[in-house]
């Protein structure tokens, strides 16, 4: 199989329909030609099984930063200092303002920072979607623009899910 086909929707609908026939949940490993790597993705495999999701397939890349996560020694009290203060801050706005800048941000960075995408599925027109990032960037001071910027952020929402997940 190539790698193209590897990460095909095709292929992911195809391990989901034979997942739903045989009843089970499948984890896929890794795409690899060597036969070297079996044994390592067959370790990496067992710890994705550990992780409380109920999806009937699991792409172990689709879940590297959870697995990191939970390699994390007193991970619910450190975990929370990789935060970005960005999300509490804005949280605290949305509640005071009965705003949803949190939910806006959540959105734009799912779709990879694509406005027309984001207002989409937030069903807002994009002007009022402009408005909400440049708020966002104006009590954050945050370029939303910014590569690194947005990764971090996605991260934290990853980092706050976790812990969410974790009751932790």
């Amino acid at each position: 199989m190539s790698l193209k086909a590897y990460n095909s929707p095709h292929f992911h609908a195809k391990l989901a329909k034979l997942a739903a026939q045989a009843q089970c949940r499948l984890i896929v490993s890794h795409f690899y030609s060597d036969p070297s790597m079996t044994k390592p993705a067959a370790a990496v495999c067992e710890k994705a099984a550990q992780l409380d999701r109920q999806q009937a397939v699991m792409f172990c890349e689709d879940v590297a930063f959870e697995l990191m996560l939970a390699q994390v020694q007193d991970g619910d009290t450190i975990l929370p200092f990789f935060i970005s203060p960005a999300l509490q801050a804005l949280a605290h706005y949305d509640d005071e303002m009965h705003s949803e800048l949190v939910k806006t941000l959540q959105a734009y960075l799912a779709a990879t920072c694509n406005q027309v995408e984001t207002a989409s599925a937030l069903f807002i027109h994009p002007n009022t979607l402009r408005n909400r990032l440049q708020r966002i960037q104006e009590l954050t001071g945050l370029d939303l623009k910014d590569a690194q910027t947005c990764f971090k952020l996605a991260a934290s929402y990853k980092i706050s899910a976790y812990l969410k997940a974790q009751q932790l």
